[in-house]
């Protein structure tokens, strides 16, 4: 397959910029939003924040096209010294909760974990608000707790495990299961079997029914060598479904980083940063660190042989990411410090984020990309999301101190993100009673937007869009497409090509955009906008206002009191090939609005016209009369004074005008 496609440009996330900002983490929200959350060491005196010392977490929920849509938050309660390496994972009911490393030695929550560090965790709506109060993960308390990571379970509960040691000579691998209120269920638990020496650097991942799989790094030498990474499967309540096992089969020298992902069809895939420099794999990879994973089947057995991921291997590829794609797939996201040696050049700093797109076999989809277009300096530390649409948001720390993005984060440390469209095909697809954003493909796709106050947007392609009950915002994007607000107050929005936009009940705000399109208000007061083209609006029923924009455009404002707009003298033109017509003027108590319009451009303000009947123009600026021609009306202005027509409206049939037919 070719690169994915970019989804709009690459964004700032981080809202406060002072200082560094980085540890990113991300993960989409059910309703097609997503959420990033980051360590901060601005020490920010903003209000709202009460976090000023050493670093601090921070969250912000950004809506489906990368717009943020809540303010920079402060996760953590306890703000004494360092909170640091969060993590994040979405709850059942659309909410997420964010878990980090908090070295505050219990000083602000009354002495919970006088140790250096502890695990914390707060839980939030969808929108950012916290639900309940910050928890203490850990429940022991004696030495390190730090460096957690979560899951969300089938059942709706959640996850979290971490590093757990008295000192750096003997780290387990350390446990908790929590409701999806945040009340513990069960005790604490051990993940790692071997508990000799270090087990550290844990990633989990949740599997059907339920349970989940945990892998880490075990540095007793396992391989016979230094780091050897492992995995563990459990139930539901955290019961072993078995005993820990080695998953490189290249053992020599440090195999580390392991992230881990549970495969939509069945098993999981595991990655690692690899520094055996190809001793024991033929010499594919003998510069530095490499990136190694793999595949296996439900039951933990191995799904073919451990693959490397990375094609370019000039220099380091380190920090795997995995992701598990909806469609069966999996991405790798890791750092490449290869400066580009391999890739014509298209990153020549020392640190990019690349990826590369996996078949559930471990099969490659084509080479790898680059996804940061922000290449000066360094960048690292990839995270990625799928959204429910099927995008890939990726997010990383940048190093570039702003030096291509007009200074927008000059400081040291600043956390990107880019959206990244890896379908491949149309989608088919109907929302819930809740609010949701989802994008479509550059194909021909069919949105339902089912009960919620829903934003879809069809992209590319003819797309078929019903907004369907909520006040819903229907966008079509490019191509022909076919828009249904439905019930509800909605706004839609064909954008570029000849559309058909129907507002449904409610209040509805149409617009054309570009293209020749056609606008139905059906019932309600609604608003048509055709914008530029030949456009044809038609209200129906209920009072409407119809506004042709540019273009040759017909108007029929059916049942009601209706008002045609005109904003601009360039709306309708003098010529009967021009002008826009109105087919049904006089149906109800209609108006035309003009008030828009400057009568007389050469004196000062907004002048109104004056009403002339049918006698000819008077050689005055602002001059509006109309006449009879051929079983029409023509409404014609004199903007500049000299007798002629600069504007012209065409009603169908004969019509007696007076001045109460316009909005002057």
């Amino acid at each position: 397959m070719s690169a994915p496609g970019l989804w709009g440009a690459e964004f700032l996330v981080n809202a406060v910029t002072e200082n560094a900002q980085m540890n990113p983490v991300i993960t989409g929200l059910a309703d097609g939003r997503f959420a990033i959350a980051y360590t901060d060491f601005s020490e920010s005196s903003r209000e709202g924040f009460t976090d000023h010392s050493d670093s601090a977490i921070r969250v912000q929920v950004f809506n489906s096209n990368g717009s943020a849509c809540s303010a920079a938050i402060q996760v953590n309660t306890v703000t004494n010294f360092y909170q640091q390496s969060p993590q994040i994972a979405p709850l059942a009911d659309g909410g997420f909760v964010v878990t980090y490393s908090d070295l505050s030695v219990g000083w602000d929550s009354g002495g919970d974990d006088i140790w250096a560090e502890a695990v914390r965790m707060q839980r939030f709506t969808g929108d950012g608000c916290k639900l309940g109060a910050e928890t203490l993960v850990n429940s022991t308390v004696v030495g390190d707790q730090d460096f957690p990571s979560i899951a969300r379970l089938e059942t709706g509960q959640f996850l979290v495990a971490w590093d757990n040691g008295y000192d750096d000579i003997d780290v387990n691998i350390a446990g908790q299961i929590f409701n999806p209120d945040g009340s513990r269920a069960g005790g604490e638990l051990m993940l790692n079997a071997g508990t000799a020496g270090i087990q550290c650097d844990s990633d989990i991942a949740a599997l059907p029914g339920g349970g989940f799989v945990a892998t880490w790094v075990d540095t007793t030498g396992v391989d016979g060598e230094g780091g050897t990474i492992m995995a563990r499967m459990f139930g539901p309540d955290g019961t072993p479904l078995g005993p820990e096992w080695q998953i490189n089969t290249t053992a020599v020298s440090d195999q580390f980083q392991p992230s881990i992902t549970a495969l939509a069809g069945g098993g999981f895939f595991i990655a690692w940063a690899d520094n055996s420099r190809g001793a024991e794999t033929r010499g594919d990879d003998t510069s530095s660190y490499a990136v190694r994973g793999q595949v296996l089947d439900a039951n933990g057995a191995w799904v073919g042989g451990e693959i490397l991921v990375n094609h370019v291997t000039t220099y380091g590829q380190y920090q795997p990411n995995v992701l598990a794609l909806s469609d069966g797939r999996f991405i790798v996201a890791f750092c490449d410090t290869s400066s580009g040696t391999e890739t014509g050049g298209d990153d020549l700093q020392y640190g990019a984020i690349r990826a590369r797109i996996f078949n559930a076999d471990g099969s490659p989809c084509g080479e790898e990309f680059l996804v940061n277009t922000t290449t000066t300096g360094h960048q690292n530390e990839p995270q990625m999301a799928q959204l429910p649409d099927g995008r890939v948001v990726f997010t990383w720390t940048d190093y570039s101190y702003g030096a291509e993005t007009g200074g927008d984060d000059s400081d040291n440390g600043a956390i990107r993100s880019r959206i990244l469209d890896i379908r491949e095909s149309a989608v088919s697809w109907t929302g819930r009673s809740a609010a949701e954003q989802f994008t479509g493909t550059i194909w021909n796709d069919r949105l339902n937007g089912g009960a919620g106050r829903d934003t879809l947007m069809g992209r590319q392609g003819a797309d078929l869009l019903c907004g369907n009950a909520g006040d819903d915002l229907v966008l079509g994007g490019n191509g022909a497409d076919r828009l249904y607000g439905h019930r509800g107050r909605d706004r839609l929005e064909g954008g570029n090509g000849p559309d058909v936009i129907h507002g449904g009940k409610g209040w509805d705000k149409l617009f054309g955009q570009k293209g020749h399109d056609k606008l139905f208000g059906n019932m309600g007061n609604d608003q048509l906008f055709g914008n530029r083209g030949n456009d044809m609006l038609f209200g129906h029923k209920g009072c409407d206002r119809l506004n042709g924009g540019r273009g040759r455009d017909v108007l029929n404002g059916g049942q009601g009191d209706d008002v045609f707009v005109f904003n601009s003298r360039f709306d309708s033109g003098p010529s009967a090939a021009a002008r826009d017509r109105i087919t049904d003027f006089g149906r109800g108590n209609n108006r035309i609005d003009l008030s828009a319009i400057d009568a007389d451009p050469t004196a000062p303000g907004n002048d109104a016209f004056t009403f002339l009947g049918q006698a000819g123009f008077n050689g005055q600026p602002g001059g509006l009369r109309y006449l009879h021609t051929d079983g029409k009306t023509i409404v014609q202005v004199d903007l500049d004074g000299d007798r002629a027509a600069d504007m012209a409206i065409e009603l169908t049939g004969t019509h007696t005008l007076t001045a109460e037919d316009f909005i002057l």
